[in-house]
């Protein structure tokens, strides 16, 4: 028995294993004008803006120092400050109202447009530009290099690129999870629905493949693969077998959770218990003479 629960598991793996190897070589990144064919005008124009103006400032990242009374007074600190973040790998140049900094040195001085850098009640901002290829690579690295130097003030980090993370992470944090059920529960009930959609699925997404657009295409295969790769090689061998093999390390917790999933597993086995339970026999007590 034992070998029949652990030959259709290490199969199940290495088959899973052969299949992965390709995303060794995968870089991450958001979609941008490359996933067009090369043929299409917006995608020569964005290759021509790229190769010529490298700088990307519609993803701008804005640091803003509130604290700042009198930008005019704190012009050392702002010039240290833009210097830092111009050094960062990645950053085209920063401006800032102490002037533009690229590389941690001063490219262009202060002038009458570096104005509009000082509020009108107070406080200051920078402009930090990267490249677009940075930007696009890893932009989470880039603007927690950002938020990670030093500043002689508080300040705020924000711009497309920060307001994008921020979400993300906020959302992720919401995720709720339920370790309720079971997971061997969860396949048997939910096994001929999950099945049945991942077919359907799969023969949705393989359209896709049929499309022009590389992005398109890559969406195609992949999710065409990965849902029938879950659905018959996961989902119906490999984790049943797992579950099989690890026995009661399936339930294990962590020491501090401990007494919260036992509390748990026990008001869940008094409900099952009570829903089972047979009504009490009737007895002749109480009943009025005929």
């Amino acid at each position: 028995m034992e070998r029949r629960r652990r030959a259709p598991g290490g199969t199940a793996t290495i088959i899973l294993l052969l299949l992965g190897s390709p995303i060794a070589g995968l870089q991450f990144g958001l979609p941008d004008h490359r996933v067009l064919p090369a043929h299409a005008t917006s995608r020569m124009v964005e290759d021509q803006k790229l190769a010529g103006f490298p700088a990307e400032e519609t993803d701008a990242i804005q640091v803003v120092a509130p604290t700042v009374q009198n930008p005019s007074s704190a012009t050392g600190d702002i010039t240290d400050y833009a210097a830092k973040l111009s050094r960062i790998p990645g950053i085209v140049q920063v401006d800032s109202f102490a002037g533009s900094y690229a590389e941690g040195r001063l490219i262009t001085p202060p002038n009458g447009t570096y104005a509009r850098f000082a509020g009108a009640d107070g406080g200051t901002f920078l402009t930090v530009i990267p490249y677009a290829a940075s930007i696009n690579a890893d932009a989470p690295k880039l603007v927690g290099e950002v938020r990670a130097t030093d500043a002689p003030f508080d300040v705020m980090v924000g711009g497309s690129p920060a307001d994008l993370i921020d979400f993300r992470e906020a959302l992720l944090g919401k995720i709720p999870v339920d370790l309720e059920e079971s997971v061997a529960n969860g396949i048997q009930k939910s096994g001929l629905l999950v099945t049945t959609a991942a077919a359907i699925l799969a023969f949705t997404f393989a359209a896709y493949a049929a499309g022009e657009v590389v992005f398109l295409k890559m969406l195609g295969v992949g999710m065409t693969l990965a849902v029938l790769v879950d659905a018959t090689l996961i989902r119906s061998v490999l984790v049943p077998a797992l579950m099989k093999l690890a026995g009661h390390a399936n339930w294990w917790a962590p020491p501090a959770l401990r007494p919260r999933s036992a509390a748990s597993m026990s008001a869940t086995a008094f409900r099952r218990a009570d829903r089972h339970r047979e009504p009490p026999a009737r007895t002749g007590q109480g009943r009025r003479p005929s």
